[in-house]
């Protein structure tokens, strides 16, 4: 078997925070697809890199519906999906969630703050509910023996 493939799920507004959780997720040896950041970014989010523009202000639904399939065709390659919650309101994490464990039977875990920790979505949903990226990067290493 190669390479566990992780499904990075993040907040458009966490974008720094979910590169630098890749970065960690790679240097531990894993797979990740980041969405945000594909091999290259994708056009809206360079966008917002450059500051053209603000997260949540696509006009056209073509080009929406393009990141959705996108990014849905990139969570079906997967083995297992890391949802990063932000404290601010977010829509794309909970969609990835429910498919991935509904849809895909993909395993979900699930990192949160800790006022979210016994939401009953995000409990039921997720294999672990972890309050902070270190308790995630040691449940990994437990769990693939290194």
């Amino acid at each position: 078997m190669g390479k566990v493939r992780i499904y990075l799920a993040h907040s458009v507004f966490e974008r720094r925070k979910g590169r630098r959780v890749q970065r960690r997720l790679e240097e531990m040896g894993y797979t990740v697809v980041n969405p945000f950041y594909p091999e290259e970014a994708r056009g809206d989010v360079r966008r917002l890199d450059e500051g053209e523009w603000t997260p949540w202000s696509i006009q056209d639904v073509e080009e929406a519906k393009q990141i959705i399939n996108q990014d849905l065709e990139a969570l079906k390659g997967c083995d297992l999906i890391v949802c990063l919650f932000p404290r601010r309101r977010t829509v794309g994490i909970t969609a990835e969630m429910t498919l991935a464990w509904k849809v895909y039977g993909i395993p979900v875990l699930s990192v949160v703050p800790e006022d979210m920790r016994g939401h009953p979505w995000i409990l039921g949903m997720s294999e672990r509910v972890f309050t902070s990226l270190e308790d995630l990067y040691s449940h990994l290493r437990t769990e693939s023996g290194g």
